[in-house]
């Protein structure tokens, strides 16, 4: 496996889109941008992969979601994104290094 495989491995979290329901997926940290991926065909392209810009992003909150850990990105536009994400400390601690 290549380092850069295993750098994308280690920013990836398993995570669910709460939006219409939820949609389970996976968040990844990329160097300039947090990435949600899913592969389920029946949702809109622009949720099948979102993309939240670092620079976009005004404010991340931890909250929770039926029980379980989230995180709300709200971005500068007014948007926000709400995630269930399952080790969410580690993924806060992971993103805010590079926000």
């Amino acid at each position: 496996m290549s380092d850069e495989m295993r750098k994308e491995m280690k920013n990836t979290y398993a995570a669910s889109l709460c939006r219409n329901g939820i949609l389970g997926g996976g968040l990844c940290i990329q160097e300039d941008k947090l990435v949600f991926r899913t592969g389920k065909v029946t949702v809109p392209q622009r949720l099948r992969n979102l993309e939240l810009s670092f620079k976009d992003i005004d404010e991340l909150n931890e909250e929770s979601a039926l029980l379980l850990p989230a995180v709300t990105v709200k971005m500068k536009g007014g948007e926000e994104w709400k995630f269930i994400v399952y080790s969410r400390s580690s993924f806060l601690a992971n993103l805010k290094e590079r926000l």
